[in-house]
């Protein structure tokens, strides 16, 4: 299908737009008159297409008459007032489309600036009908319907909603899929509420692919009733969220966040619905796999108060997926620089929060990768490893870990230097209260964090995270750590007291 909205790279003057709206929406004498400012004739504008926005057609054209009446008469200022903008309103959304603009809800029934809606002078022009047009809402049936349901009951008696969204199909050469859908079920007795209320997925997905048809979302997300109501309102429904979610993902289907907030008239979203208990089942990391922008995107559109109890539960789902969802994007050659390292990597085009180092492959080709710091004179450092990555309030440190890196991360501590971890370093909190102590200790490394060898020379440092780490198992069963103790105290004890610098008189 070709794009809806294909852009134009010209600009055109404000008086041009003025006139070739002027052309199709003034008589002769007036149109005339406006074409004079501009860079075309009458003629001219009247064959060509040029690209227009919203915010174009409030623009004052009355200043461009001579007629002094028509100037001060602030009612018949702007196109929209006029019962020949709405019967030419097709012609101007060639111009809209040309133009990158796209008819939705908010398109009429949002004002610009002072002015009313362009709904409301639609509706003063008794031309409100000229807004159902289905050949405007091509590729926006969704759209369509959030507009729709948002009308008064003359309105919607005027234009059946049915009729409308299968002309729109139509004029998109597909079939009418809730007339399908309604005739498969109903040879069983069988109706899609019903489905959605009770989550049984397995019948609906074996009647539609029995008849050629696959799942798609459209069917549970887009309100089944005249009045917009949200399929999914109660604890019931939200608990086979889940199900439906995996089912749409198994025919190539992702979760569209639009869907989710989406508004159908008066009535709330589906994400306006959402009990804080929902939370678990609605950002469950399985169905977000692929994700993860969209994921963030439906969680800053919850209520602070839905969040709240939850808040845990979230970054614990998204970090899982934060952890498989980066790739690491350079070779790994005499070429890499450490400075690339803690560039922002990009998601579809744009920079995120993550680096190269809080991705899988960074750690597991570590030691590659510190061979070439090296040689550069650039080595990794503790001091690398504190550095924020990702959205998740995590760490270097903590990603090294969780991607089974300690040995690599204890590889990077110079006593030598002064370099070790600390306290500080091993209990700082991600989102959701998580530290990369607690990362080590649930990977059953402990142990490995008392190597008296990263220690040497810090016998403060070491007992300070040895009091920090909380009692359980992995602490019980490092019976020497006082004999640990004792061997960094008695090597510390042997190193040569550094003389103090003197200082010039």
């Amino acid at each position: 299908m070709a794009d809806p909205h294909p852009k134009s790279n010209l600009t055109y003057s404000k008086n041009t737009k003025i006139a070739w709206i002027a052309a199709r929406v003034l008589n002769e004498t007036f149109a005339k008159q406006c074409a004079e400012k501009s860079e075309y004739s009458l003629e001219e504008l009247r064959k060509m297409v040029i690209p227009l926005t919203r915010e174009d057609l409030y623009l004052n054209f009355a200043r461009n008459l001579r007629f002094r009446d028509m100037r001060n008469h602030e009612d018949t200022q702007i196109f929209p007032l006029l019962d020949r903008f709405w019967d030419s309103f097709e012609q101007i959304k060639e111009a809209l489309d040309l133009g990158g603009e796209t008819i939705t809800a908010d398109f009429f029934r949002k004002g610009h600036s002072t002015n009313q809606s362009l709904q409301s002078y639609a509706e003063g022009c008794r031309r409100h009908d000229a807004t159902f047009n289905p050949k405007l809402w091509v590729g926006q049936e969704k759209e369509f319907i959030s507009y729709y349901m948002c009308q008064h009951d003359n309105a919607k008696r005027r234009n059946n909603l049915d009729s409308i969204r299968k002309q729109i199909c139509h004029l998109e050469g597909r079939p009418y899929r809730m007339e399908l859908i309604k005739a498969i079920l109903g040879r069983h007795d069988l109706d899609l509420k019903d489905l959605i209320d009770s989550g049984d997925t397995e019948t609906y997905e074996a009647l539609l692919t029995k008849n050629n048809i696959k799942p798609h979302p459209d069917d549970v997300f887009i309100p089944l009733d005249k009045d917009g109501n949200a399929n999914f309102k109660n604890i019931t429904q939200f608990n086979h969220f889940g199900k439906w979610a995996l089912l749409f993902k198994k025919y190539g289907h992702k979760i569209d966040v639009k869907d989710l907030k989406r508004k159908y008239g008066t009535n709330n979203s589906i994400v306006e619905e959402m009990y804080s208990s929902c939370i678990p089942i609605v950002f469950d990391a399985k169905i977000w796999d692929g994700q993860l922008d969209g994921m963030i995107e439906l969680w800053d559109s919850v209520s602070t108060t839905t969040k709240k109890a939850y808040i845990e539960v979230f970054w614990e789902n998204y970090v899982i997926l934060e952890d498989k969802s980066y790739r690491f994007p350079y070779k790994i050659d005499p070429r890499l620089k450490k400075a690339a390292l803690d560039w922002p990597l990009r998601q579809d085009g744009l920079p995120e929060t993550m680096t190269a180092y809080g991705t899988q492959k960074f750690w597991s080709n570590f030691d590659k990768i510190q061979d070439i710091m090296i040689k550069h004179g650039t080595p990794i450092t503790v001091s690398d490893l504190v550095k924020p990555v990702g959205d998740a309030g995590e760490t270097v440190l903590m990603k090294a870990v969780k991607f089974g890196s300690l040995y690599e991360v204890l590889s990077t501590i110079d006593p030598e230097k002064g370099e070790y971890l600390t306290v500080d370093d091993l209990t700082k909190e991600n989102k959701f209260d998580v530290t990369a102590l607690d990362y080590i200790i649930d990977n059953g490394q402990l142990e490995e964090l008392f190597d008296v060898r990263i220690w040497r020379g810090n016998p403060e440092g070491m007992k300070a995270v040895w009091e920090a780490v909380p009692d359980c198992v992995e602490k019980r069963l490092i019976r020497d750590f006082g004999y640990r103790m004792a061997q960094v105290n008695r090597e510390n004890l042997r190193r040569p007291i550094r003389k103090k610098p003197r200082l010039a008189p």
